[in-house]
């Protein structure tokens, strides 16, 4: 994978994260299952999970004409997907997608799993649910959250209701868009391994990966960062 230029020096301590990091690290989760597990359990999230590029969540947000968000949509297939994970930037300019100061991360999901087979898609439901977390919250959150229900809306195609999860709160202030990459990884884990449970009547309930959202340390989130450091500095090398 291509490693976008000044993507390594974001990752390095104490810096904050650009989109283009927190999109080459989505797309690294994505393929290889993330960073918190042993090698032997990673695998690639399936297909109905996206983790969706803060450029495009940017764009959804910024963009007036809503014929051009429905093609954006067609284009997504939202009802293939099951599980939306959107890093939020609390930009207010139109200039850049992270223009802003803090990152957070918006979560969406329908009712249920959708249950596929060959040639087939039986959606259990739109996009319905959404829960934004913020890992320094307080008014540091609004407008972050602003932007979380303006996206949230446009998914749905309707007025949506965004509620405020919990999770742990971060120590400094450069730290955001590491946490969001967690977050990403906890939720889309807790989200696939549900599944079956889905498949057998139980509802996804949110409070599920919330405990372990609550969980995150510090030192789990310097070695994300780690993680995905040296994945970008193997890659400038090759």
């Amino acid at each position: 994978m291509q490693v976008p230029a000044g993507v390594e020096e974001d990752f390095e301590s104490y810096n904050w994260l650009s989109d283009a990091a927190i999109a080459f690290a989505s797309s690294c989760l994505a393929t290889s299952g993330g960073s918190i597990s042993l090698p032997a359990k990673r695998r690639a999230f399936p297909k109905s999970v996206m983790f969706v590029d803060p450029a495009m969540v940017f764009w959804l947000i910024m963009q007036e004409e809503s014929k051009y968000i429905d093609e954006a949509k067609t284009e997504m297939k939202l009802h293939e997907l099951d599980l939306l994970l959107c890093p939020i930037n609390d930009a207010q300019s139109g200039s850049h997608a992270d223009a802003g100061s803090h990152w957070s991360l918006l979560v969406c999901w329908g009712s249920g799993s959708s249950r596929r087979s060959k040639g087939r898609s039986d959606s259990l439901g739109p996009l319905v649910n959404f829960k934004y977390y913020d890992s320094l919250g307080g008014r540091f959150a609004e407008k972050g959250l602003a932007q979380a229900e303006e996206l949230a809306s446009r998914l749905a195609g309707k007025s949506a209701r965004v509620e405020v999860g919990e999770c742990a709160q971060q120590h400094n202030f450069y730290d955001c868009g590491v946490y969001v990459l967690l977050f990403s990884e906890i939720i889309a884990k807790a989200y696939v391994e549900s599944h079956s449970r889905v498949s057998a009547g139980h509802v996804i309930s949110p409070l599920e990966w919330e405990e372990l959202l609550l969980m995150v340390t510090p030192e789990e989130i310097d070695l994300c960062r780690a993680h995905y450091h040296d994945i970008a500095r193997e890659g400038t090398q090759h």
